[in-house]
C-alpha cells in the first residue's frame, strides 16, 4: 500500500531533524574545556617566560617589518580604525552596547557571559607588569603608533579574543539560520586577525605581543566556557544545543 499522507509527514520530520542535528554545535566538556585551557595557559605562561625583560624574540623584526612592508595603501587607514575600535574603552562601550541588547532579547545568561568575558580584560595589566616588556624601538622597525606602558601581552589582541570570541561563541545559540551565523562568527574572526595585524602594522606592538595577547585571551575564554558548562544550570550555560522537538500529529 502506498504510504498515507501522515506517513509521507512523519518522514519528512524526521528527515528535517536530521538535518538541524547536523547544524547544532559541538560542544566539549567541562572537563574537556578545563583541559584545553590548562595547555593553553601552559603555553601563555611560556611564552611570557619568554618575553619577559628586554630580550627580543626570534622572528619579531622580520615578521613585523613584513607586516609593515605590505602595499596595500588602504591598510593604513584601516588599521588606524582598527586599533582605535579596540581599545579599552571603546571596546568596552560596544561590549556594553550588546549586553543591554541581550537583555532586552530575554537572554541575561548571554549577557553575563559576555560581560565577564570583557571584564577579563583587566588581567591585561598584571601580566604586563610580570613581564616587564618594553615596546618596539623606531630603531629596528617603523612606529607610529606611541603606546604607553609595556607591550607584552598585548590588550588589544587580548581584548579582542576576548569579546569577538565570545561573540563567536553566543552566535552559536543565538543566531538561528546557519548563514547567519556562519557570517557573523566570520566577521567575529576577521575583527580578531585584523587587530593584531594593525598592532604590529602600527608598531605599537611585537608579533610576538600580539600572539601573547591572542594565547591570554584564548586562555581566559575557553576557562570562562569550562565554568559554565560545569557549573551552569540548563538556562544558564550559553552552549546547551537545542534538541528540535519532534513534529506531533493528530
Amino acid at each position: 500500500m502506498p504510504p498515507t499522507h501522515k506517513a509521507r509527514q512523519q518522514a519528512h520530520t524526521e528527515r528535517a531533524l536530521k538535518m538541524d542535528r547536523r547544524h547544532q554545535p559541538s560542544i566539549p566538556s567541562a572537563a574537556q574545556l578545563a583541559v584545553a585551557s590548562a595547555i593553553g595557559l601552559t603555553l601563555s605562561g611560556g611564552l611570557t617566560y619568554l618575553a619577559a625583560g628586554d630580550n627580543t624574540l626570534p622572528g619579531d623584526v622580520a615578521v613585523a617589518r613584513a607586516v609593515q612592508g605590505t602595499s596595500v595603501p588602504e591598510f593604513s587607514w584601516l588599521a588606524q580604525g582598527v586599533n582605535w575600535i579596540g581599545a579599552g574603552p571603546q571596546l568596552t562601550v560596544i561590549s556594553l552596547l550588546i549586553v543591554t541588547l541581550l537583555i532586552l532579547h530575554r537572554t541575561p545568561h548571554l549577557a553575563l557571559f559576555l560581560l565577564v568575558a570583557t571584564t577579563l580584560r583587566s588581567f591585561n595589566s598584571i601580566l604586563k607588569a610580570v613581564a616587564g616588556s618594553p615596546r618596539p624601538s623606531d630603531a629596528l622597525i617603523s612606529v607610529t603608533e606611541r603606546a604607553n606602558g609595556s607591550g607584552f601581552p598585548s590588550g588589544h589582541a587580548m581584548g579582542a579574543m576576548l569579546v569577538y570570541g565570545a561573540l563567536a561563541l553566543l552566535a552559536e545559540r543565538g543566531i538561528g539560520r546557519l548563514r547567519a551565523r556562519r557570517f557573523a562568527q566570520g566577521c567575529a574572526l576577521l575583527m580578531v586577525v585584523l587587530t593584531g595585524l594593525s598592532r604590529v602594522y602600527t608598531g605599537a606592538h611585537w608579533p610576538s605581543d600580539v600572539l601573547g595577547g591572542f594565547l591570554w585571551g584564548l586562555t581566559l575564554l575557553l576557562a570562562l566556557l569550562a565554568v559554565t558548562e560545569r557549573f551552569g544550570n540548563r538556562h544558564s550555560r550559553p552552549f546547551v544545543s537545542k534538541q528540535p522537538e519532534p513534529r506531533r500529529f493528530p
